[in-house]
């Protein structure tokens, strides 16, 4: 997996599926992924598209002009250029990797995630989470409601423990210095926050987590009823 930072929090995945064979999640920026894919020697084939903000999908059509990729998504309204519209349980079958959407409505009301399942010989999943699901945090509720996203957090947290989570942002620092504010005793949160403060000081981004280390550290996903879920929210969003 290549990580690429675009409009300086920005996250994008490019994933190499098959042998020079290349999606991408998520592109802001069209010129990014073209230097990327030259300089690894990729050929872009499908943009997976989680939803509808400018800083998700900027990139799309620079990417589709230049390359003739497939792009998925939800919101055909508000996605440009998309070939194909994903529902609920959808299968994306791209040379060996199926990719499964799953439907995360929260952050905007049309918001899906992508799950990629293991492959032969491959320990783990994938999972493609954009802004539903930060490391350490959630997004925040632009167009849908906090019943609808704990409802989607119950979905995440429902994948093996050992899936890798690519989020959109990096916002992990943050994230974790408010989870110390509710909780300042939470050793397993002053750990991840250290691990996550040094990643950075080396340079690389704070993704991957897992599902594992999300139950483990983030406050949302262990909020046990809706009104836990949206008092959280309503304090981050202040913070």
């Amino acid at each position: 997996m290549i990580i690429l930072t675009d409009f300086s929090d920005n996250l994008v995945a490019l994933y190499e599926y098959m042998p020079g064979q290349a999606l991408v999640v998520d592109p802001p920026d069209a010129a990014s992924v073209l230097r990327a894919l030259d300089a690894n020697g990729l050929r872009l084939t499908t943009i997976l598209a989680t939803h509808h903000h400018g800083d998700h999908v900027g990139g799309i059509s620079g990417l589709k002009r230049q390359t003739g990729c497939v792009v998925y998504g939800s919101d055909a309204a508000r996605i440009p250029e998309m070939d194909q519209v994903v529902t609920e349980e959808q299968a994306i079958q791209l040379g060996p990797a199926t990719i499964k959407t799953m439907e995360t409505p929260g952050h905007t009301r049309t918001e899906v995630c992508y799950y990629r399942l293991p492959g032969a010989g491959e320990a783990s999943g994938l999972l493609w989470a954009g802004d539903t699901l930060f490391v350490g945090g959630c997004g925040r509720l632009f167009e849908g409601t906090a019943e609808q996203m704990y409802d989607a957090f119950q979905k995440l947290k429902a994948l093996p423990d050992d899936t890798q989570v690519y989020c959109g942002h990096e916002y992990t620092v943050e994230n974790y210095q408010f989870a110390l504010t509710i909780e300042p005793d939470n050793q397993a949160i002053q750990d991840a926050l250290a691990v996550a403060e040094q990643a950075l000081a080396r340079g690389h981004p704070t993704v991957p987590s897992t599902i594992g280390q999300e139950k483990r550290t983030n406050l949302f996903m262990q909020a046990t009823s809706i009104e836990a879920f949206a008092s959280l929210r309503r304090q981050k969003d202040h913070f």
